[in-house]
């Protein structure tokens, strides 16, 4: 477990897999934090496949600060992933959650000068709507 400073908030965040591999960061659903059942055991089987997995806790759930920095709680999200990618300088990431963490995952992949291709799909197998989002982050010069 790890923890990071990100636009005033401090978030709780784990990687799993080789340092090498390509990024994924996997949101858990509702309020759950990232240690929640299921969540670390999908990460090791992405992290089998290949993907260096980030879990993280989103504002106000598992480890991270409880907040109320934005608009609304999805737009706060948002802007949490985005400044968490940013922090960890990962790049051509891979976004992946269900229900709740869908929307503001999404919206956060397509924040600042990314460009992404997301494939959504509902419902899924739990009933919820969840997507994969493929997103490449520019350099900056």
């Amino acid at each position: 477990m790890a923890k990071i400073d990100v636009n005033g908030l401090t978030l709780d965040y784990e990687f799993v897999g080789d340092e090498g591999a390509a990024p994924l960061v996997l949101t858990p659903g509702g309020r759950y934090p990232r240690d929640t059942a299921g969540a670390p055991e999908l990460a090791e089987k992405l992290a089998e496949g290949g993907f260096r997995v980030l879990l993280w806790d989103r504002p106000g759930c598992g480890a991270s600060d409880i907040a109320f920095t934005a608009p609304s709680e999805s737009v706060m999200n948002a802007e949490a992933l985005t400044g968490l990618v940013r922090a960890l300088d990962l790049r051509d990431v891979t976004l992946a959650g269900g229900s709740a963490a869908a929307g503001g995952s999404a919206a956060g992949g397509g924040g600042g000068g990314s460009a992404g291709r997301m494939r959504w799909r509902h419902p899924s197998p739990s009933g919820a709507a969840s997507f994969g989002s493929k997103v490449r982050r520019r350099a900056r010069h």
